[in-house]
């Protein structure tokens, strides 16, 4: 599966400080780097007009993960195949901003509907090879409702 992360966030004073190591998307980098655009694994904007957007998809990718940091109603990208995500600090806020358990991954306790929680990993390791197994094994029930969710056959 060919995968892109896509974050959207406020423009601010440090937004690029805080992502200098990946590349900006914006139209100008668009007109500029369009054919290299679509290898870059990861890319984030502070401006997600629908030009940007929609020179930003390709059919050659599967899933696009949007992170959209705008805390914004309106959703950065909307028609057939999309399916919307949130993640939120708790059940609280969900509950307070009005959204359905089915669409929510939480970092809390969690309802039996979620699509999961993403806990604290007790007992952390020191070395990256065992962290990434933890990772895998904490986040796998997580993933796997993602993608019957986003339509994928697992």
């Amino acid at each position: 599966m060919n995968a892109k992360l896509l974050i959207i966030d406020k423009d601010s004073d440090f937004v690029d400080t805080r992502y200098k190591s990946l590349k900006k998307l914006i139209l100008k980098t668009i007109v500029n780097n369009s054919s290299t655009l679509y290898l870059v694994p990861i890319i984030y904007t502070t401006t997600p007009t629908q030009s940007v957007m929609s020179n930003l998809m390709s059919p050659v990718v599967d899933l696009y993960v949007i992170l959209d940091r705008t805390y914004k109603r309106t959703l950065p990208v909307s028609g057939r195949g999309i399916s919307t995500v949130y993640s939120l600090s708790s059940r609280r806020l969900m509950r307070d901003l009005g959204l359905n358990s089915e669409d929510v991954i939480v970092n809390d306790l969690g309802e039996h509907t979620q699509l999961g929680v993403l806990a604290q990993i007790e007992g952390y390791a020191v070395d990256e090879g065992s962290r990434i197994l933890q990772q895998q094994s904490a986040f796998e029930p997580i993933m796997k409702r993602l993608t019957v969710k986003a339509g994928f056959n697992i």
